[in-house]
């Protein structure tokens, strides 16, 4: 399952502030701080006060290596709303462990290509926008293919 459709833009322009949110899945926030050659790392900060601000319940882990991040996801309970704050190589990277049992997908879009986030119809929002997408959007079914070669 992963979020999709765009979501609507706030009025205002701006997310609210101290809006607290219903979450329709317990959630695990990762970011990669590798993403967008490394500028996705600058935004840990922002991203942890936003989340104590709007949904406090929601932890946020900075990917240290790829076996930790899959191991994080492992542990998380079926039905979890993974949000993956990275690009298309961080969901490449993490589709393993995401596959492993029904789990949701999300994405905060900061790579140079993005093409899952196109695909998501999330590519060209600002993070909080797509944050608050990531955390509150409803999940859709996502087609998965799986390809072994000897």
């Amino acid at each position: 399952m992963a979020t999709g459709g765009r979501p609507e833009r706030p009025r205002h322009g701006r997310m609210e502030e101290s809006r607290a949110m219903s979450l329709p899945a317990p959630a695990l926030v990762l970011l990669n701080p590798r993403a967008a050659g490394g500028r996705a790392g600058a935004l840990r900060e922002p991203i942890v006060r936003w989340l104590k601000a709007q949904a406090p319940t929601v932890p946020c882990q900075v990917i240290d290596g790829i076996a930790a991040a899959r191991a994080l996801i492992d542990a998380q309970a079926a039905g979890t709303r993974i949000v993956l704050v990275g690009g298309d190589g961080s969901v490449h990277q993490m589709l393993p462990s995401l596959a492993l049992q029904p789990r949701e997908l999300a994405l905060v879009p900061l790579g140079s290509g993005n093409d899952t986030a196109r695909a998501l119809g999330v590519a060209g929002l600002r993070w909080d926008e797509a944050l608050d997408h990531a955390l509150r959007g409803a999940a859709t079914p996502m087609d998965l293919g799986w390809c072994e070669a000897e």
